[in-house]
């Protein structure tokens, strides 16, 4: 049986309401939701006392739920005089104050300022179906007699979609006679829709306008809330607030569609979650899909990044995040990473914020427990020590306190092992010797170094000048003849060395990436072009010892890397830490007999570290694990 009609215009005629309602008989016709789900938001504008009409009352039960808690001032009316007959004999004997009366809303015989609410549940979508004159016209009418019966600082309660026409007409007329509006979004009624598979997609918003006497010089109060607890942001003009109400319809189609569709062929989607009233995104969510054999059972859960590390590259690009995907198992995987500017709390407390915006991007049929997962107990902090404006990084720190440092520890452990390295350089000449540092950074390795190193020169390359006002105040970095700092890019500054025949004992590549698409965040990947590969091997000489810190998560990209050291250099060892991503890479160009020779230079190099540092008094016990390290190398 087919009740919809053959043309929007239908929507606004009596005949197809009176034939809709013969065919549907005494079964409830809701538009938007029940009086469970909007009861929040009914309560909460329109008082028990109140003497309120509801328009286009259809044959819903919502004035019969609200008559039942205690509301007894409803007059109700309708156009079709055959739904008014149904209600009068389904509700005369038990709710005998419940009025209804036919009754077209464009002609209405109420005396003016007669009621303190007019309700309205879906009458104005059906007469506003289109932006036609006709529709345009109906409906200014239908808000003049909606001013004309409501008293002074009465409210229209109206519960609609708000498509973009129907929007623009409530905020052509209301604002310009000095109402204020105020939307609220009704989230219950959508996902009472969508548990019963009836979601159209579209967000649910209850609009409330107050009639207030329009003044000079006024300005119209314009407000949209997230729900009925939700805190509202104020708009200064309808175009903002149109805009508004769009991003969350937009927000909303692409929740619906990803409810029920696995987009593992539209690539990866991405949405901005902000706070009302705010400019800046909170969370950025990637959901990441995969090819599921059964749709309607995919498993789904939320990871959380610890803040600092969304720029790594598991995180920051697509390849990243669906590596992390089939690492986790899950058929949906949202992703969530967090801003700088914001504080976060717990991750329980972080979960209770999330949950409702996560589920609401869950696969269809998802039970509604979300698995939370992290790469830690916790999200993680930012503690910003300082903070300026560099003309070569965008990234920036906060702070006024100078800090105690402590140069003994170590905050990165790839830093330990290429101290070995450094041990190993300089071993022939009783741990003297020149080594060469790109990438200067926090300056966390070169200050332990120079501390390990009593008698040996350091020069450390960075691009941005601004690191080494860094690297002093907040790191402990030393100054004096035995450390050189030069700011220059370091492929350049390295060539300039070479034309120069600068030979280091050591030179160390411990350089950020800032492109988070390639797959590799250390080093850059133009510093392992085979042209500076070969510089490198001419600043090392044939007894220098190049030390590579390598974070790369792209298999691929490292195969294509290590292709590269090996034509490059004689003898290439790696070693991979267990708990990292880094892989410390020790190049020499002079052979070995075997591998176990080089093994056994690095093990003594290994040993003689570890007698360095105890020596110094920066640490009472060994750094480095010797048997685990020489276990591990991996030599070619």
């Amino acid at each position: 049986m087919n009740l919809l009609p053959k043309t929007r215009e239908e929507f606004s005629k009596t005949e197809y309401w009176n034939t809709f309602f013969k065919k549907r008989g005494a079964k409830a016709f809701e538009w938007y939701g029940e009086y469970p789900e909007l009861c929040g938001h009914l309560h909460k504008y329109i008082k028990p006392q109140d003497p309120v009409l509801v328009v286009g009352c259809g044959n819903s039960k919502l004035s019969a739920d609200l008559y039942d808690v205690g509301y007894r001032k409803l007059t109700n009316i309708d156009i079709s005089g055959i739904v008014i007959k149904q209600m009068l004999q389904i509700h005369a004997e038990q709710r005998p104050e419940l009025l209804f009366l036919q009754m077209d809303v464009l002609k209405m015989e109420f005396e003016d300022t007669k009621f303190n609410v007019v309700l309205d549940k879906g009458t104005l979508d059906a007469l506003m179906s289109d932006d036609s004159p006709e529709s345009n016209e109906r409906i200014s009418t239908m808000f003049s007699e909606i001013d004309r019966v409501l008293k002074p600082c009465g409210r229209w309660v109206c519960v609609s979609l708000l498509q973009d026409h129907v929007l623009r007409a409530v905020l052509k007329f209301f604002p310009e006679r000095g109402w204020m509006v105020r939307i609220v979004r009704c989230i219950e009624a959508e996902q009472k829709s969508a548990r019963n598979g009836e979601s159209s997609g579209l967000p649910v918003f209850i609009v409330i306008c107050t009639k207030m006497v329009k003044m000079l010089n006024f300005t119209p109060v314009l407000e949209l809330h997230l729900g009925a607890d939700g805190k509202g942001e104020r708009f200064t003009s309808p175009e903002a607030l149109i805009e508004g109400v769009q991003m969350i319809q937009q927000a909303a189609l692409v929740c619906n569609r990803l409810g029920t569709t696995n987009v593992v062929s539209d690539g990866e989607v991405s949405l901005d979650l902000m706070q009302p009233g705010t400019s800046s995104p909170r969370f950025t969510v990637y959901i990441c899909d995969r090819p599921c054999a059964n749709e309607a059972s995919r498993k789904f859960a939320a990871f959380v990044v610890p803040q600092g590390r969304e720029t790594e590259w598991l995180f920051a690009t697509q390849e990243g995040r669906t590596s992390l995907q089939n690492s986790v198992g899950y058929d949906r995987l949202a992703v969530i990473t967090m801003h700088r500017g914001h504080v976060y709390p717990s991750l329980e407390e972080l979960q209770e914020e999330l949950s409702e915006c996560i589920l609401q991007i869950a696969p269809a049929g998802h039970n509604r427990k979300i698995p939370f997962l992290s790469a830690g107990q916790d999200v993680g902090a930012r503690k910003v020590c300082h903070e300026a404006t560099s003309s070569i990084s965008v990234k920036t720190k906060r702070g006024q306190t100078k800090l105690v440092v402590d140069t003994s520890y170590l905050g990165c452990e790839h830093h330990i092992y290429m101290g070995v390295g450094v041990s190993m350089a300089l071993r022939a000449n009783s741990n003297c010797g020149q080594i060469l540092v790109i990438g200067l950074g926090g300056g966390g390795l070169c200050t332990y170094l120079y501390n390990c190193f009593k008698q040996t020169t350091i020069e450390a390359v960075d691009i941005d000048p601004l690191t080494e006002k860094i690297a002093k105040n907040y790191f402990g970095l030393p100054s004096d003849d035995r450390l050189k700092l030069c700011f220059e890019d370091g492929i350049v500054y390295m060539k300039q060395l070479s034309e120069q025949e600068k030979v280091f004992d050591a030179v160390l590549f411990d350089v950020d990436s800032k492109d988070p698409n390639v797959g590799m965040s250390c080093p850059p990947k133009e510093f392992l072009d085979i042209e500076v590969l070969n510089v490198v091997r001419k600043l090392i000489g044939k007894n220098g010892l190049f030390i590579l810190n390598l974070v790369c998560r792209s298999e691929e990209l490292k195969k294509d890397i290590k292709a590269k050291l090996k034509e490059t250099f004689c003898c290439v060892s790696c070693y991979k830490l267990e708990q990292d991503v880094n892989e410390v890479v020790f190049c020499l160009d002079k052979k070995f007999k075997d591998t176990e020779t080089i093994r056994a230079e690095i093990k003594s190099a290994a040993q003689n570290f570890n007698s360095i540092v105890k020596e110094n008094k920066i640490q009472s016990r060994n750094i480095v694990d010797v048997t685990d390290l020489v276990k591990k190398l991996n030599i070619s």
